[in-house]
Protein backbone atom coordinates (compact mmCIF):
# COMPACT_ATOMS: atom_id res chain seq x y z
CA UNK A 1 0.00 0.00 0.00
CA UNK A 2 1.20 3.33 -0.96
CA UNK A 3 1.60 6.12 1.30
CA UNK A 4 3.11 8.52 -0.90
CA UNK A 5 5.35 8.31 -4.05
CA UNK A 6 8.34 6.17 -2.97
CA UNK A 7 6.95 5.29 0.24
CA UNK A 8 4.76 1.95 1.31
CA UNK A 9 3.37 1.42 4.24
CA UNK A 10 4.51 -2.17 4.48
CA UNK A 11 8.67 -0.68 4.42
CA UNK A 12 7.13 1.49 7.59
CA UNK A 13 5.86 -1.85 9.69
CA UNK A 14 8.99 -4.17 8.87
CA UNK A 15 11.71 -4.69 11.13
CA UNK A 16 15.00 -6.71 10.02
CA UNK A 17 16.12 -7.29 12.88
CA UNK A 18 12.93 -8.78 14.53
CA UNK A 19 10.79 -9.49 11.44
CA UNK A 20 8.43 -11.80 13.31
CA UNK A 21 7.75 -8.77 15.58
CA UNK A 22 6.97 -6.44 12.88
CA UNK A 23 2.99 -5.61 12.06
CA UNK A 24 1.52 -6.25 8.92
CA UNK A 25 -1.08 -3.52 7.12
CA UNK A 26 -4.37 -5.15 8.62
CA UNK A 27 -3.28 -5.42 12.11
CA UNK A 28 -2.21 -2.04 12.27
CA UNK A 29 -4.30 0.36 13.97
CA UNK A 30 -6.02 3.28 11.78
CA UNK A 31 -4.65 5.88 13.33
CA UNK A 32 -1.02 4.64 12.94
CA UNK A 33 -1.73 4.65 9.64
CA UNK A 34 -2.89 8.25 9.77
CA UNK A 35 0.70 9.30 11.77
CA UNK A 36 2.58 7.20 9.13
CA UNK A 37 0.60 9.10 6.28
CA UNK A 38 1.14 12.21 8.25
CA UNK A 39 5.02 11.75 8.34
CA UNK A 40 5.02 10.44 5.07
CA UNK A 41 3.69 13.24 3.48
CA UNK A 42 4.95 16.30 5.51
CA UNK A 43 8.54 15.25 6.73
CA UNK A 44 10.16 12.15 4.63
CA UNK A 45 8.85 13.40 0.80
CA UNK A 46 10.46 16.83 1.01
CA UNK A 47 13.50 14.78 2.25
CA UNK A 48 13.31 12.33 -0.15
CA UNK A 49 13.50 15.18 -2.71
CA UNK A 50 16.21 16.81 -1.40
CA UNK A 51 18.70 14.26 -1.01
CA UNK A 52 17.37 11.62 -2.69
CA UNK A 53 16.67 7.74 -1.79
CA UNK A 54 15.94 7.49 1.67
CA UNK A 55 15.95 4.02 3.29
CA UNK A 56 13.33 3.13 6.54
CA UNK A 57 15.08 0.98 9.45
CA UNK A 58 12.55 1.55 11.79
CA UNK A 59 9.47 2.74 11.70
CA UNK A 60 6.15 2.00 13.65
CA UNK A 61 6.66 -0.54 16.46
CA UNK A 62 4.31 -2.33 17.83
CA UNK A 63 4.78 -3.05 21.91
CA UNK A 64 6.67 -6.17 21.87
CA UNK A 65 8.83 -4.73 18.83
CA UNK A 66 9.69 -1.87 20.78
CA UNK A 67 10.78 -3.62 23.76
CA UNK A 68 13.02 -6.16 21.80
CA UNK A 69 14.90 -3.43 20.52
CA UNK A 70 14.86 -1.33 23.92
CA UNK A 71 12.87 1.66 22.77
CA UNK A 72 11.23 3.87 25.74
CA UNK A 73 7.84 3.10 26.54
CA UNK A 74 6.73 6.26 25.76
CA UNK A 75 8.39 6.09 21.77
CA UNK A 76 6.42 7.90 19.22
CA UNK A 77 7.60 4.78 16.78
CA UNK A 78 4.61 3.13 19.25
CA UNK A 79 1.87 5.43 17.71
CA UNK A 80 3.48 5.89 13.90
CA UNK A 81 4.64 9.37 14.96
CA UNK A 82 8.19 8.39 14.52
CA UNK A 83 10.29 7.15 11.76
CA UNK A 84 14.17 6.52 11.54
CA UNK A 85 15.96 6.58 8.25
CA UNK A 86 19.59 6.69 6.15
CA UNK A 87 20.41 8.37 2.98
CA UNK A 88 21.37 6.16 0.08
CA UNK A 89 23.19 8.37 -2.68
CA UNK A 90 23.59 11.15 -0.35
CA UNK A 91 26.27 12.16 2.54
CA UNK A 92 24.43 12.22 6.28
CA UNK A 93 26.98 14.86 7.53
CA UNK A 94 26.64 17.05 4.80
CA UNK A 95 22.65 16.58 4.61
CA UNK A 96 22.53 17.06 8.69
CA UNK A 97 24.74 20.66 8.00
CA UNK A 98 22.28 21.84 4.97
CA UNK A 99 19.29 21.23 7.63
CA UNK A 100 20.74 22.73 10.48
CA UNK A 101 21.79 26.14 8.31
CA UNK A 102 18.53 26.20 6.43
CA UNK A 103 15.34 24.13 7.71
CA UNK A 104 13.93 21.16 6.48
CA UNK A 105 10.51 20.07 6.96
CA UNK A 106 7.70 19.96 9.30
CA UNK A 107 8.92 18.10 12.38
CA UNK A 108 9.14 18.20 16.17
CA UNK A 109 12.27 16.35 16.59
CA UNK A 110 15.05 16.05 13.72
CA UNK A 111 18.02 14.03 15.35
CA UNK A 112 21.48 12.89 14.02
CA UNK A 113 23.14 9.82 15.37
CA UNK A 114 26.63 10.81 13.74
CA UNK A 115 28.31 7.67 14.40
CA UNK A 116 25.62 5.76 12.59
CA UNK A 117 25.02 8.17 9.91
CA UNK A 118 21.47 7.85 10.98
CA UNK A 119 18.59 10.30 11.60
CA UNK A 120 15.57 9.75 13.43
CA UNK A 121 12.25 12.10 12.76
CA UNK A 122 8.98 12.37 14.99
CA UNK A 123 6.08 14.36 14.60
CA UNK A 124 3.67 15.60 17.40
CA UNK A 125 0.28 14.62 16.33
CA UNK A 126 -1.21 17.41 18.30
CA UNK A 127 0.86 20.37 16.70
CA UNK A 128 1.42 22.29 13.90
CA UNK A 129 4.49 24.00 15.46
CA UNK A 130 7.62 21.28 14.36
CA UNK A 131 11.23 22.13 13.94
CA UNK A 132 13.75 20.67 17.26
CA UNK A 133 17.10 19.50 15.78
CA UNK A 134 19.23 17.05 18.25
CA UNK A 135 22.80 16.05 17.74
CA UNK A 136 24.39 12.62 19.23
CA UNK A 137 28.30 12.99 18.63
CA UNK A 138 30.70 11.70 20.86
CA UNK A 139 29.76 14.33 23.39
CA UNK A 140 26.05 13.07 24.11
CA UNK A 141 22.88 14.22 22.73
CA UNK A 142 23.07 18.30 21.99
CA UNK A 143 20.27 20.62 21.30
CA UNK A 144 21.23 22.77 17.85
Amino acid sequence: MILAPYFTVEEMLKSSDHPDLAGGVYDTPPDVLVHLARLTWSVLHPLRQRFGPIVITSGYRPRALNAKVGGSHTSRHLTGCAVDFELRRYPAEKAWQEICKKGGGEWDRLAFYEQRGRFHVDIDPESEDQRGLLYLGDGGWRQV
